[in-house]
């Protein structure tokens, strides 16, 4: 694979799948490399069951994908808005970061929730997430007292809120036509609400 570009306002990704000396170009709905990484891996398995790569490359735009899962949406005050509310894990949120340090040039602001079902670690973990926003976003706003302490390692982009209306109280002040807004977190914090407020 090579020649990876996303298109976040037609919510598209391209890409070049080299094989046996050949290169198919691939096209494909939704954003953010790993999702080109899964399906090359959907390809290699396809080529193993030796169906024809070429034609398979082809249906590729044809791929859909769960509701708020990356879903691009126009956002408020013309920000472009991505709506991947529906759950969040550690390697996830990774994943969600790196989309967005892709976008470089632009206003990046990362609304999160809080990652469930992590048991006894739930603290180790919400404060690597933190870590790991560092020169991927301009704004890390999150909600729930399990990011209180990792914030604490990012001062001037952490941000903490006890309630959602309030972060989008904030939230309003800041967002411009050159902002990307991307909204994660596990199914139980409801994060949703948020989005559907971002949504035009």
């Amino acid at each position: 694979m090579s020649n990876v570009r996303s298109d976040f306002l037609k919510n598209k990704i391209s890409f070049d799948l080299n094989y046996a000396q050949k290169s198919f170009k691939c096209s494909m709905n939704g954003v953010g490399v790993h999702n080109s990484m899964n399906a090359c891996a959907a390809l290699a398995v396809c080529h193993a069951l030796e169906i024809d790569l070429e034609e398979i490359s082809f249906h590729l735009n044809k791929v859909t994908y769960p509701s708020r899962r990356m879903e691009v949406h126009k956002g408020l005050k013309g920000s472009v808005l991505i709506d991947d509310s529906y759950n969040a894990n550690p390697e996830s949120m990774k994943k969600s970061l790196d989309v967005m340090e892709e976008l470089e040039g632009k206003k990046r602001i990362f609304i999160a929730g809080e990652m469930g079902e992590l048991g006894e670690h739930q603290n180790f973990y919400h404060g690597e997430i933190c870590k790991y926003t560092k020169g991927r976003v301009e704004e890390f706003l999150c909600i729930g007292k399990l990011w209180e302490e990792g914030i604490k390692h990012i001062p001037n982009i952490g941000r903490s809120f006890s309630c959602k209306d309030d972060l989008l109280d904030y939230l309003n002040t800041k967002v411009s036509k050159d902002s990307i807004i991307l909204v994660k977190g596990s199914r139980s914090t409801g994060m949703d609400y948020i989005a559907d407020k971002l949504k035009l």
